[in-house]
């Protein structure tokens, strides 16, 4: 909420008790709306203590930024500024008392059995002594019987060469030797073997351009 600054005229939140822009005193009362017991937090844009349900600060007017602290999963302790959970009564950073209960923050916690401090229920270790809190061990899973390995395939049956398919591999491998080769003795290197090979007509045709 603004006013009228009663020196300067210009608007200016109803909670300055100085004018921002006169720097008089304006009679107004900036008032935090905290009552004299209770904890606050800090103000990220003008520092003063506030209430953490404020989305506006009072003092500065300004966004605070703290209805989006708590679904992100953190509020700023009040003495080490750093972001911790919402549930630490004590700051695990700091070891100092956070405030967050008497704000209401609080709402599922317990006694750590060894510093006797009020912790989040879910910790496993002690944010404040790191001691490790006893857990009830979950009961174990039952075992399965192993499974049986699958039995192995059979291995595949390897055909067998014929003479003849032998006949014709060394036929293609000898052509791929020498078909691209100018050299005359090359090609009729495989038409003597082969004359009647797989590649003899092309062996022919190309002995003929190489004689020419």
């Amino acid at each position: 909420m603004q006013g009228e600054c009663p020196v300067c005229a210009e608007q200016i939140p109803l909670s300055s008790e100085t004018c921002p822009v006169c720097a008089e005193a304006t009679g107004f009362y900036g008032t935090t709306g905290l009552d004299a017991d209770d904890a606050g937090i800090e103000c990220p844009v003008c520092a003063e203590v506030i209430d953490f349900e404020c989305e506006v600060c009072p003092v500065c007017a300004e966004a605070t930024g703290f209805a989006e602290a708590i679904p992100a999963g953190g509020l700023e302790c009040p003495v080490c500024a750093e972001v911790i959970e919402p549930s630490c009564d004590v700051c695990p950073v700091c070891a100092e008392p956070t405030g967050f209960t008497d704000m209401g923050y609080v709402e599922d916690g317990m006694e750590c059995p060894v510093c006797a401090e009020n912790i989040p229920s879910a910790s496993q270790v002690c944010p404040v002594c790191a001691e490790p809190l006893e857990m009830e061990d979950p009961a174990p899973a039952p075992t399965s019987a192993p499974a049986a390995a699958p039995a192995p395939a059979p291995a595949a049956v390897q055909p067998s060469h014929s003479g003849h398919d032998e006949l014709l591999s060394a036929d293609e491998e000898t052509w791929d030797l020498v078909k691209d080769s100018n050299n005359i003795a090359d090609i009729e290197y495989y038409l003597e073997n082969y004359p009647n090979g797989q590649y003899s007509i092309p062996a022919n045709l190309k002995l003929r351009q190489l004689t020419r």
